[in-house]
């Protein structure tokens, strides 16, 4: 795959050059060694009936799922891996601060000493290694503001990253 285009968000890629170089040499040799017209097939096989209009022979598609698998394993050889941070959240937002960045066990007793009820949470992003977190997003673009806002932030917040 290609680099075409580049969104440093916060300043990201800046960080990484200066601190952590190793690591965004990884990032970029996994993506530049991703061949994605490997994983080219015809929207028959991949089930997208919109791509059939008048007759027209099907149109060449990613498979999404191989390029994923493609991208595991070669951060995986880099040492990265996926983390998942399980937590306990409550609506009161009183009660959120107080149990801002605690161990789960303690903040659901904190929850409960409240006499609420501590809904489990769980937060995951694709590849952590040396503070930085990576998710591979290809397709639902809707779902890129969710990650840097949501999901990296409460990884963030709890000083994984």
């Amino acid at each position: 795959m290609k680099i075409v285009y580049e969104h440093s968000h916060l300043n990201g890629k800046e960080f990484l050059q200066v601190r952590r170089p190793a690591e965004l040499q990884e990032i970029i040799d996994v993506i530049t060694s991703i061949n994605g017209d490997v994983w080219k097939k015809s929207s028959e096989e991949s089930k997208n009936k919109r791509a059939i209009k008048n007759g027209q022979p099907f149109a060449k598609v990613y498979d999404q799922k191989s390029i994923n698998r493609q991208f595991k394993e070669s951060f995986r050889t880099h040492g990265w891996s996926r983390k998942l941070h399980k937590y306990f959240a409550t609506p009161d937002e009183r009660v959120a601060r107080e149990i801002m960045g605690l161990p789960p066990g303690q903040a659901k007793e904190i929850i409960e000493s409240y006499q609420l009820t501590p809904y489990r949470r769980s937060n995951e992003t694709d590849f952590m290694k040396n503070g930085i977190a990576i998710e591979v997003q290809l397709g639902k673009y809707s779902f890129v503001a969710y990650d840097f806002f949501v999901k990296h932030m409460a990884f963030f917040i709890s000083g994984d990253i």
